[in-house]
C-alpha cells in the first residue's frame, strides 16, 4: 500500500552534458489528450509543460559508492545513495515545499522515503543462493491553506484539519541459482486526508474531479496494510515470468467490490458526480493473484 500512495519525488537525469560522474536533466512533458463522448462531437488537446523539473546528480568516489542527487522546479527535493559495500545500499529521498494541490497554491507538502537494501547471504553452491532485505520509511504531511500536520485527527472521523501520511514497506527475496527467486514482504499506511491514495474511479472519477462517494477532506481518516507472496522465473536478464498473491485491507470501504463501482448503463454525467439510485460496491478487502510478463527492453 505504501508503494502505492507515494510518488517519485525526484527523478534527475535526461541528458549528460558532464563528466562522467556529473549529471544534468530536465524534462518536457507533451501531453496529446483525446475524447469522444456518448454524444457529440469528438474533443482533442495537447498539454505542454516545458522543464517541469530539473536536477543535477555527482558521484564523488571512483567506486561510485556515494551519490546525491537535488532537482528543483517549484519545489526543492533531492536524493543520497551511499553503498558503503556491495551488500549495503542506503537511499534518502527528500522533497519539501511543493505545492502539490490544484487550486490550492498555499498548500504545501514535505515528504521523506528513505530505504534500506541488504544482501545478508550469499552461497552459490547452496539450494538458496543468495537472500537479500529490504526495509522503506515513509513519512510526510501537507501545511497551510486551511490544513495541518497535526497527528491528533489521526483518530476520528473528519475531525481537524490534519493531512499527514505515514507508512513502511519491508521485503525479504531469496534466490535458487539466477533464475528462480521467491519474495515475501508487506507494508502498511496511515494517511489522515488521504492525499496521497489513489481516488477510486467511480463514476469516471479522477484525482482531479474527486467524488462524494470516497471524500478526500483534511483529517478524513485513512489505513492500510497488505501483504504479498510473489514467486518469479527468470530466463534471461531480459525476460521475468511472475506470480504473484496479495491481500490488501483498509479501514474503510476502498477496494472495487463484486458489483462494481461503475452505474448501469456506464458512467453518467460529470466525473465522480452523484447518480440518483447507485451506490458503489466498496469493500475493506482484496485479495489478487496476478501473472504477468516483464520485458526489459
Amino acid at each position: 500500500m505504501s508503494g502505492d500512495a507515494t510518488a517519485i519525488f525526484f527523478n534527475p537525469a535526461a541528458l549528460d552534458v558532464s563528466p562522467s560522474h556529473v549529471m544534468l536533466g530536465g524534462e518536457l512533458v507533451v501531453g496529446p489528450r483525446s475524447y469522444v463522448p456518448p454524444a457529440g462531437d469528438a474533443q482533442a488537446t495537447t498539454v505542454v509543460a516545458p522543464v517541469p523539473t530539473a536536477g543535477i546528480v555527482g558521484r564523488f568516489n571512483a567506486e561510485d559508492r556515494f551519490t546525491l542527487g537535488l532537482g528543483v522546479w517549484n519545489s526543492f527535493g533531492g536524493q543520497v545513495r551511499y553503498a558503503p559495500t556491495g551488500d549495503l545500499i542506503l537511499i534518502f529521498n527528500q522533497y519539501i515545499i511543493g505545492a502539490d494541490i490544484l487550486g490550492a497554491p498555499d498548500r504545501h507538502r514535505f515528504h521523506t522515503d528513505d530505504s534500506i537494501q541488504y544482501k545478508w547471504y550469499e552461497n552459490p553452491n547452496s539450494w538458496i543462493t543468495r537472500i537479500a532485505t529490504t526495509l522503506t520509511l515513509d513519512f510526510g504531511c501537507e501545511y497551510g491553506g486551511g490544513v495541518t500536520c497535526d497527528t491528533s485527527t489521526t483518530d476520528g472521523t473528519k475531525t481537524g484539519t490534519g493531512v499527514l501520511f505515514a507508512g513502511f514497506m519491508a521485503y525479504v527475496r531469496a534466490w535458487h541459482g539466477e533464475k528462480y527467486a521467491a519474495t515475501f514482504g508487506g507494508g502498511a499506511i496511515d494517511n489522515p486526508g488521504r492525499y496521497l491514495v489513489l481516488m477510486p474511479p467511480i463514476n469516471g472519477a479522477t484525482a482531479f474531479s474527486g467524488t462524494p462517494y470516497f471524500t478526500e477532506n483534511p483529517g478524513d481518516p485513512f489505513k492500510a496494510w497488505d501483504t504479498q507472496l510473489t514467486f518469479d522465473y527468470m530466463p534471461s536478464q531480459y525476460v521475468t515470468f511472475r506470480a504473484e498473491l496479495v491481500y490488501r485491507h483498509a479501514s474503510v470501504p476502498y477496494f472495487s467490490g463484486r458489483g462494481g463501482i461503475t452505474p448501469q448503463g456506464g458512467n453518467q454525467g460529470s466525473p465522480g458526480s452523484m447518480v440518483d439510485g447507485f451506490t458503489p460496491d466498496l469493500t475493506q478487502d482484496e485479495p489478487r493473484f496476478t501473472l504477468a510478463l516483464l520485458v526489459k527492453m
